[in-house]
């Protein structure tokens, strides 16, 4: 997750609006996101 610039690790329930999820092959999306940036990205 990427907060005022700095990549952290966070719980998905410490996540707030305008928070940056960096989701990686295999991660579990954990919330409602928008789609900024992908590669080769594919969904169910």
């Amino acid at each position: 997750m990427i907060r005022n610039g700095k990549e952290e690790k966070v719980l998905s329930t410490e996540l707030v609006p305008g928070d940056i999820v960096l989701v990686e092959e295999g991660d579990d999306v954990p919330a409602d996101m928008r789609v900024i940036e992908a590669t080769s990205l594919q969904v169910n």
